[in-house]
């Protein structure tokens, strides 16, 4: 969950930052390449159940999601969708 949080959490800054398509894209797939490497290679090596690493990315998923969706509106003033108090439509 650590790795996937941190790899996932790192393609999202990359995307946020908005280099070319090109490099978001390579970083996107470098970091979507660790992180099924470092889940395969926990239960290859035995140290988890399959059940658990999905669990753990499913979590990490999550996590992103609730972060990036709690804290980017209220840092980056172009992606808020709705209008903030004192703010006119």
């Amino acid at each position: 969950m650590g790795s996937a949080g941190v790899l996932g959490s790192l393609a999202v800054i990359a995307r946020v930052l908005r280099p070319r398509r090109a490099v978001w894209l390579a970083i996107a797939l470098l970091c979507a390449l660790m992180i099924l490497g470092v889940a395969s290679s926990r239960v290859y090596l035995g140290a988890h159940y399959p059940s658990d690493v999905l669990g753990g990315l499913f979590a990490a998923a999550s996590w992103i999601s609730a972060i990036t969706g709690w804290i980017y509106p209220r840092l980056l003033p172009h992606e808020r969708t709705t209008p903030t108090a004192g703010e006119s439509t």
